[in-house]
């Protein structure tokens, strides 16, 4: 009684009667078989988001390939050299823009005495 009420529910709705997943799952009568076939579709399809995989148990099995288990296992030493190189660089950085500061109020004060050193050549010399 209370399957048939849900099957004329289901196949009120049109959202729900054209969703082969639904459809799938009501024809197949062992769980574990729809289980296998689904993960094999979803294997097929390629990766995807964590939250748009669906499983009956809400569990999903994760299995690090060899690239990504080298990846994790030395990426402490990797994240410690990373950091070590980004300090030695923001510390040069800074250390050049300091000096380039420096540069740049010596250059502006040589132009100063240079317009200085100008004005009097002019104001004493005769130009014919």
């Amino acid at each position: 009684m209370y399957y048939q009420k849900f099957l004329l529910s289901v196949m009120k709705s049109k959202v729900l009667r054209g969703c082969k997943f639904l459809v799938d799952f009501l024809r197949e009568q062992d769980q574990y078989k729809f289980g296998y076939d689904l993960s094999v579709k979803e294997q097929a399809r390629g990766p995807r988001k964590v939250k748009q995989i669906k499983t009956l148990t809400g569990e999903i099995l994760c299995e690090a390939s060899e690239m990504a288990q080298k990846f994790c296992g030395g990426f402490e030493a990797f994240n410690g050299e990373y950091q070590r190189i980004n300090n030695q660089i923001s510390r040069r950085c800074k250390a050049i823009e300091r000096t380039s500061k420096k540069m740049a109020a010596e250059y502006f004060a040589l132009s100063t005495e240079l317009d200085n050193l100008q004005k009097i050549i002019l104001a004493n010399a005769e130009i014919p």
